[in-house]
């Protein structure tokens, strides 16, 4: 029996040249206790958009970038294998990691 598809959602927002992230995207996956933390770009999903994510089991493209490292690269969440995700505003002062 074949599974039924998954959403596929594309909110990557490269910006050439802009190393500086906009909002940090908080993800706790299944099974852990501590949260991974991406640096993403782009307008921060509202917590509507993330609920619905979680529900479908979407897979989800973010831009991301490191602390320190030059250039923005695209990661894909899915969504299936985690249980808490939430949104926050981007200050250098956090520390990103994943």
């Amino acid at each position: 029996m074949a599974r039924p598809a998954r959403p596929v959602v594309d909110r990557s927002a490269a910006r050439p040249g802009d190393g500086t992230p906009d909002f940090l995207l908080y993800l706790l996956p299944l099974g852990q206790d501590k949260e991974v933390v991406l640096a993403a770009h782009g307008t921060a999903a509202p917590a509507a958009d993330l609920a619905s994510w979680l529900a479908a089991r979407a897979a989800v493209t973010f831009t991301v970038s490191r602390e320190g490292h030059d250039g923005a690269f695209p990661v894909t969440v899915n969504f299936a294998h985690i249980v808490m995700a939430r949104t926050a505003p981007y200050t250098v002062t956090r520390h990103v990691t994943f």
